[in-house]
């Protein structure tokens, strides 16, 4: 395939450039991969891509510098937990013009009646390259846009909703992602250590807090639902970022790497073309003798791997995580054996957690010595499967099944003892790292909530994600600091 063109400036056929703009609008400075997807294939079919980051609090003073750029449409992408920002700023271009704001990711795509929201106009439901790609062609030809695949249209007091297109089959065919659209803006990013990249799309499971198994069965006989990048075409892309942006580590971004069919022959190629430290993803009932060994020789140094609780009812009954005890204690034994640093993904204040349930987690942790923790409040996502199960059983507080934000330190769900999960939450990564110190934790998570335990969470955190990419000090703080400005 003849990748010489990317990334690069968009040409029409003539070489004359085309300068109808999709303009993106952003609120964190973190690069979005599927922004990134979605601008390289418009760019790659003629259209200009550009995007603009959001400083939180203010949807109005963002407006003239959006008309100013005159975008041919203006296009979010958001989250259950982190869409209001964005409903904000739409109202305020709707009422200063006519340009069109199209609404995809995670939260149209699961929740579709998000369309039925007052200056909601256009949502994407599912994979968004084709579907962006012609409707920016109808816009620009004044064409009906009503009858776009994988769209919802608002129009004229009517609200139509489109099937589904097939999926795109080979992700080989995909151009690059495009960074030029973040790093333009940002040489803190351009400079960044460690780069990701795109491996895969879709997942197999189908945990209850996640919408995955909807999103499976609404592409049903639309083709493959979980697909894979070849070896060569993974590696081609490392080379050209490398060479162009340089680079220390590698972050390789799929729902769980080490279910990749052509894994060892991946690692491999990896090995002797690029040979750089690598982050990636996994789950520990995926893991072989085999699998660790190949990681370990190819330069894996840090993996995240889902543990999500202590509790063997919670995780298999109530998450259906299908996982056992025994199953995470083996894999990071492997783990361990290869000399590859782990962080366990865990979630406290799960529907009906005792606190001992809790405490659990950490217990397992410290068991089976993960170097880093991630964890989380539970958030009940609206639609998942666990989200109509509190519904169903009233364990949502004060009765309101909205969502939470991402960054919450709380949690609307009911709990017996709710400080001290909450409280447990921002310190278990000290029983972790010292299990002889947990019954202290105990009694230390009966304290009232404190600005103390929420500055070693901070903290933790801030470290956690420093190691797990090999950052200094130096770079994690200035990505900090550019975090913080946004929010």
């Amino acid at each position: 395939m003849n990748r010489a063109d990317e990334p690069g400036a968009p040409e029409d056929a003539g070489g004359d450039y085309l300068m109808s703009k999709i303009l993106f609008v952003l609120d964190s400075v973190f690069e979005h991969q599927g922004i990134q997807a979605l601008s390289a294939f418009v760019k790659r079919n003629g259209y200009r891509a550009e995007a603009l980051f959001y400083e939180k609090g203010r949807p109005a003073a963002l407006v003239p510098a959006i008309l100013a750029r005159e975008p041919l449409l203006v296009g979010f992408s958001v989250t259950s937990m982190n869409y209001q920002w964005a409903l904000d700023l739409a109202r305020e271009i709707k009422k200063a013009s006519r340009i069109p704001v199209v609404f995809g990711g995670p939260h149209p795509t699961y929740f579709p009646e998000f369309i039925e929201t007052d200056g909601v106009d256009i949502i994407c439901v599912g994979d968004g390259e084709e579907a962006l790609l012609e409707l920016a062609r109808r816009l620009e030809a004044g064409q009906d846009i009503t009858g776009i695949r994988n769209l919802c249209v608002k129009a004229g007091g009517k609200i139509t909703r489109n099937e589904m297109r097939p999926l795109i089959d080979e992700l080989d065919s995909l151009p690059y992602l495009d960074r030029e659209i973040f790093y333009e803006n940002s040489p803190l990013l351009a400079g960044f250590s460690s780069k990701r990249f795109l491996v895969a799309r879709g997942c197999p499971y189908s945990c209850t807090y996640c919408h995955n198994h909807e999103l499976r069965a609404s592409y049903a006989g639309k083709g493959r639902f979980v697909r894979f990048r070849s070896p060569a075409d993974i590696v081609a892309e490392i080379k050209l970022v490398r060479e162009k942006y340089g680079m220390k580590t590698v972050s390789f971004c799929a729902d769980t790497f080490t279910l990749y069919p052509q894994l060892a022959e991946f690692l491999e190629l990896y090995r002797k073309e690029i040979n750089l430290p690598f982050f990636c993803q996994g789950r520990f009932n995926e893991l072989t003798e085999e699998k660790a060994a190949q990681l370990a020789a190819a330069g894996c140094f840090y993996m995240a791997l889902g543990v999500e609780c202590g509790s063997e009812r919670l995780r298999n009954v109530v998450l259906k995580r299908n996982m056992t005890d025994e199953e995470i204690t083996r894999g990071a034994a492997l783990l361990h054996k290869h000399k590859i640093k782990f962080i366990a993904y865990v979630m406290f204040g799960l529907p009906g957690e005792t606190l001992d349930e809790a405490v659990s987690t950490v217990e397992l942790l410290g068991r089976i010595g993960a170097d880093n923790i991630a964890p989380t409040i539970y958030q009940p996502i609206v639609k998942t499967e666990l989200w109509k199960y509190m519904l169903a059983h009233d364990l949502f507080e004060n009765g309101s099944a909205e969502s939470f934000s991402h960054y919450s330190y709380d949690t609307p769900v009911k709990l017996g003892h709710k400080r001290e999960m909450v409280n447990l939450h921002k310190i278990a990564f000290l029983g972790v790292r010292f299990p002889a110190f947990i019954p202290l934790l105990r009694r230390l998570i009966r304290l009232p909530h404190n600005p103390l335990f929420k500055l070693l969470n901070d903290y933790d955190l801030f470290n956690t994600y420093r190691v797990s990419r090999a950052m200094d000090w130096v770079e994690m703080i200035k990505l900090s600091w550019s975090i913080r400005k946004m929010m």
